[in-house]
């Protein structure tokens, strides 16, 4: 928690320095917050699960063996730990790419994610808006057999196995034989083929568009040095440099 304190102190003296306007356009700002969002996530979770603990343990104090351990929220509660330990160490693995930015790739991978910024922002809202409607969906439709669509919480972290490829279709099935294969083609075709596809493409739209800037100055500095070189040599003319690459 020492090291969550001191860089939320980092990240709002950022925010004072640079005022309101820049600090918001700047991408890499906003995966700060990110990280300081998925951090006290974290910690409130790891909270909530060892009160869970808690109580659990002194219902056995009081009451020995004699009643039933129902141990469902605790284990619920550090699965939820588990996912947000894993979306803080993808977020800070993406920070660490911007912190090694003297890297050739790194650099060009940064571009294309300031290139493609602006549409993916508006595309994360539109899909996180999708992920919403079939968290709800999926809740009236199969919160009474399934026990990954009781509540809307659980709802939205079964849609992100969908995300990452593990849909568990069979259980889907078993809740209800018609409406589960129906909304499991509507997800997978939705989150599979459109958003994943989509996304990616304009992650690719934006890299090839940062090669090709790269690909101009390295074209432009080599031109540039040929021409010094032939003016030194006296096979050139002053007119030949005119403009230095930036």
């Amino acid at each position: 928690m020492v090291c969550s304190a001191f860089y939320t102190v980092i990240v709002f003296q950022t925010l004072i320095r640079c005022g309101p306007a820049a600090f918001f356009t700047f991408i890499w700002n906003w995966v700060d917050l990110l990280i300081l969002g998925l951090i006290y996530t974290l910690a409130y979770a790891i909270h909530e699960r060892d009160a869970s603990m808690v109580s659990v343990l002194a219902v056995f104090a009081q009451y020995g063996n004699n009643r039933f351990l129902d141990f469902q929220a605790v284990f619920h509660k550090d699965f939820i730990v588990s996912l947000v330990e894993g979306f803080v160490g993808a977020a800070a693995f993406l920070k660490l790419i911007f912190v090694l930015r003297f890297n050739p790739f790194s650099k060009t991978f940064m571009k294309s994610v300031d290139i493609a910024k602006s549409d993916v922002v508006g595309y994360t809202v539109m899909t996180a808006l999708y992920l919403i409607g079939f968290s709800l969906s999926g809740m009236m439709i199969l919160g009474r057999n399934m026990e990954g669509y009781h509540s809307f919480d659980r709802s939205l972290l079964s849609l992100l196995f969908f995300l990452l490829g593990e849909p568990n279709f069979p259980s889907l099935v078993a809740a209800n034989r018609f409406m589960g294969p129906i909304f499991f083609l509507m997800v997978m075709v939705v989150t599979q083929y459109i958003i994943l596809n989509f996304f990616i493409a304009m992650i690719r739209d934006g890299l090839d568009m940062a090669r090709s800037m790269e690909f101009g100055k390295k074209d432009a500095t080599m031109r540039y040095m040929l021409d010094t070189i032939k003016l030194y040599l006296g096979i050139g003319s002053n007119r030949q440099i005119n403009v230095q690459p930036s």
